[in-house]
């Protein structure tokens, strides 16, 4: 089932710093688009998979009373505007510190902080699925927005031929919702699949970035 993964041109003009040397993007929602009903328009959210570790869950729509759960950026720190890390502001308790500069601080009357987490890709060596999942860090998985605003990740090699050969860059759609596991935490969630061969848990669909200014986020 292929789906269409767009992030508008306006979504990605950048806006303000996330961290040391990263300009950030406007805010948008990832949003599945489907010719089948039941997944069209189904939306991301950030769940729960751990202390400060988020998973990409599969959602009906974008949840009306915190649309910021289904809030992401993109921090950009290269030439391309369109490419860099996936970013997600987890607003919740008090946190430690761990001296990364992406953590940044905002202690309101409700003892609530913030901090900024960035997307990476969490993988065993039993599985051909990775996790996608946002942690307190400066650093994660470079993902970008093609001309049809479909979101992917780049690869510069290519082990599909002898001796394998690297140097020009690919880029993979190779987004799936899959019943996950990690931790003690299972969800339908977003997958990237490593390789070709989908796993039986796996439907394939590539996903839409859909940008939101502010105030239509409520």
């Amino acid at each position: 089932m292929k789906l269409v993964l767009s992030a508008a041109a306006a979504v990605l003009s950048l806006a303000s710093t996330a961290s040391a040397g990263a300009k950030q993007s406007r805010p948008f929602y990832l949003v599945a688009v489907s010719h089948v009903n039941s997944i069209n328009n189904t939306a991301f959210f950030a769940c729960h998979e751990g202390a400060a570790i988020e998973g990409l869950c599969v959602a009906k729509k974008i949840p009306k009373t915190k649309p910021q759960a289904a809030t992401y950026r993109l921090n950009n720190t290269n030439q391309n505007p369109n490419e860099g890390l996936l970013s997600y502001q987890l607003v919740a308790g008090n946190f430690k510190s761990t001296g990364c500069s992406s953590r940044k601080y905002h202690h309101a009357a409700n003892k609530l902080s913030v901090v900024w987490e960035q997307m990476d890709l969490s993988t065993d060596v039993g599985s051909n699925v990775a996790l996608p999942l946002f942690q307190p860090s400066d650093e994660g998985q470079q993902v970008g927005f093609d001309e049809h605003n479909m979101m992917y990740m780049k690869t510069y090699l290519n082990d599909m031929v002898t001796p394998p050969r690297g140097g020009k860059s690919r880029k993979l759609y190779r987004w799936y919702t899959c019943t996950t596991l990690y931790s003690s935490y299972k969800y339908h969630a977003l997958a990237w699949v490593l390789g070709k061969s989908p796993p039986e848990v796996c439907i394939k669909r590539e996903y839409r970035t859909v940008i939101r200014a502010a105030s239509e986020r409520v």
